[in-house]
């Protein structure tokens, strides 16, 4: 239940952000943004991996450690 409710908010954030990047011609918010896309996809895999679609889950913690590697990465440098 809280799972899904920071799911949504992370997605509703990140969808904000995006269409403000995009209308503003701003991409200093990008990887903050990138930050939070990663964060969601890893809530999103525990949600997948609690109902038991273990494959899925694994791709997904795979999706979401790449983004998030870019986004560190981006932030560091």
């Amino acid at each position: 239940m809280i799972l899904n409710i920071i799911i949504t908010v992370l997605a509703i954030t990140v969808i904000s952000g995006s269409i403000y990047g995009l209308s503003t011609g701003e991409h200093g918010l990008q990887p903050y943004i990138q930050l939070l896309s990663g964060v969601m996809f890893f809530g999103l895999g525990l949600k997948i991996f609690q109902q038991n679609q273990k494959t899925t889950a694994i791709f997904i913690f795979l999706v979401s450690g790449f983004i998030l590697f870019v986004s560190i990465y981006v932030l560091v440098d």
